[in-house]
């Protein structure tokens, strides 16, 4: 009898990691997808932001709209499309590593941490969702520091003679003239910028989820129109 017990309870724990295990490679793999799509979206943003911040260190003064049409005529609407690559690979890897990180650092910080009063099983607390929410996407913008480099570069063209053939080959260049410095410029307000955000973030996202979830107001809502 306490043999098959524990046997029981070995499956059990061996099918709640699996479980596990599946729902951390789920959300890296959404994440990542879901980060291409995006990035892919909203690149011509992104080009025409780091547009105006280099004419602005030139004491060049333009509008969006103006920005976007200097782009259009200098190189095409192709050009609005100019750095996807390297936007792809950071937002994909950037949003994979944060879900992964997030997932791994939320459970050590909860298992490792005492318990609030009130707090139930599972349930972080706004100080634990803040740290977990930060770290995870702290070390995301440590990752993608580099392809963040040459993102930037890509983008705005005219900032270097050198032009890059891909995000591979502006590794490389970067690499070979720079060292490895050259791929980490910017390193500190990249991290800086991004973790209190995210955590911020999290700890809201948290905090309203469960406290929406405790009102349950949806089991009570009919909406009228299907009556």
């Amino acid at each position: 009898m306490v043999q098959a017990g524990s046997s029981s309870v070995s499956v059990s724990s061996i099918s709640a990691a699996t479980s596990r295990g599946q729902n951390k490679l789920a959300s890296v793999l959404s994440g990542s997808f879901s980060g291409a799509v995006v990035s892919v979206c909203v690149q011509p943003l992104d080009v025409v932001r780091t547009r105006l911040q280099a004419d602005a260190a030139k004491g060049i003064s333009r509008s969006t709209a103006g920005a976007f049409r200097v782009l259009v005529k200098e190189q095409g609407v192709r050009g609005l499309w100019r750095g996807t690559s390297p936007t792809v690979a950071r937002l994909a890897v950037g949003v994979g590593v944060h879900f992964l990180a997030l997932e791994f650092i939320k459970d050590a910080i909860y298992n490792f941490s005492p318990r609030g009063p009130g707090q139930k099983h599972g349930q972080l607390s706004p100080v634990q969702a803040f740290m977990s929410g930060g770290i995870s996407r702290g070390i995301a913008a440590a990752v993608t520091c580099p392809v963040t480099v040459v993102k930037t570069r890509m983008e705005y063209v005219s900032a270097s003679s050198i032009k890059y053939k891909g995000t591979v080959h502006a590794l490389r260049t970067i690499a070979a003239s720079e060292g490895a410095s050259g791929l980490m410029r910017g390193f500190w307000p990249t991290v800086l910028s991004n973790a209190p955000f995210s955590a911020i973030y999290y700890m809201l996202y948290t905090d309203l989820r469960q406290r929406f979830h405790k009102l349950q107001w949806w089991q009570h809502w009919q909406p009228s129109l299907l009556m």
